[in-house]
């Protein structure tokens, strides 16, 4: 027997609990805000920069898909993923935690197939590290996009330069991605071909689309001219 793939519509927050016919005075957005409002827990961030990273790219519309080979899937078919990290936790820190991502290879299972690699892997086309850089808890705000950093890297220059390497330090990130950062108050583009088409000062977007994604929203714009650039093949 093959159930398929469960239809997922998108919920707007004033569905109600219930008991069969009876409604409670209890909505799904009350559950919402017990379960996601602290936003500076590592599980809850990661999301949110999902999310970030989702709208600057225009997909942020439907249901995220909780498992999948990547996080994300462009118009274009470019595969994404989104990796988060911060210095400041909800908990109680005797210091700052340090800033590492994971990168290691691993089998992917696909949603839409519902089926796994042979062999680990990175799916993804390109990743996205996202910084959450604020280091003040009197005033972090992970909806405050001026907190945020981007770093973008295809997964050809993860793949050259890391090999199977399992985890990247915020360090050898920034020497990796060297000019390819976008930030809330400061954006350093350089001159690589990817960038050709958007100019160096600060990338003017629509009303609504993330005013830091400078960087990100560069992400739909690789055409595969270069082999850092385009989709890998494995």
């Amino acid at each position: 027997m093959n159930l398929g793939r469960l239809p997922l519509e998108r919920k707007t927050g004033e569905e109600p609990f219930r008991d069969g016919e009876r409604e409670f005075d209890l909505r799904l957005v009350d559950y919402w805000r017990w379960s996601a409002s602290d936003l500076v827990s590592n599980a809850q961030r990661g999301t949110l920069a999902e999310f970030l990273v989702a709208h600057a790219l225009g997909v942020d519309g439907g249901v995220r898909t909780e498992w999948d080979a990547v996080d994300l899937r462009t118009r274009s078919g470019a595969k994404i993923e989104v990796k988060a990290s911060g210095y400041v936790q909800s908990w109680d820190q005797p210091k700052y935690s340090s800033i590492s991502f994971g990168i290691a290879p691993k089998q992917a299972w696909d949603a839409g197939s519902n089926t796994s690699s042979d062999t680990p892997v990175r799916s993804a086309d390109a990743y996205v590290f996202a910084v959450h850089a604020h280091r003040e808890q009197e005033s972090i705000n992970p909806l405050d996009l001026s907190q945020w950093e981007f770093h973008v890297l295809s997964t050809a220059r993860i793949q050259q330069e890391c090999g199977d390497q399992k985890t990247l330090s915020l360090g050898a990130l920034e020497r990796l991605s060297s000019g390819h950062r976008v930030g809330g108050r400061a954006e350093q583009l350089s001159q690589d071909p990817r960038f050709r088409h958007v100019s160096p000062k600060r990338v003017g977007m629509p009303k609504g689309v993330l005013p830091a994604g400078a960087g990100v929203v560069l992400l739909n714009q690789w055409k595969g001219v270069t082999a850092d650039a385009g989709p890998q093949t494995r």
